[in-house]
């Protein structure tokens, strides 16, 4: 993921969800590079993202 996000508003990604995600472990970001990747808790957070996933037909908004 690099540079600024469309859909949550230019640079809230990037100074609000990236960092709390980081803190909680879910992912490693690298701010110089914006890279991101998985972080050592991210197994925590994994059934969630499978299953909403799998349900996002579902959703009334565009799932990415």
């Amino acid at each position: 993921m690099a540079g600024r996000n469309s859909r949550t508003g230019g640079d809230s990604f990037d100074h609000n969800h990236l960092p709390k995600l980081e803190a909680y472990g879910f992912i490693r970001w690298d701010k110089n590079t914006h890279e991101v990747e998985k972080g050592p808790a991210f197994e925590h957070v994994r059934p969630l993202l499978e299953m909403l996933d799998s349900q996002a037909t579902e959703f009334t908004c565009k799932w990415p």
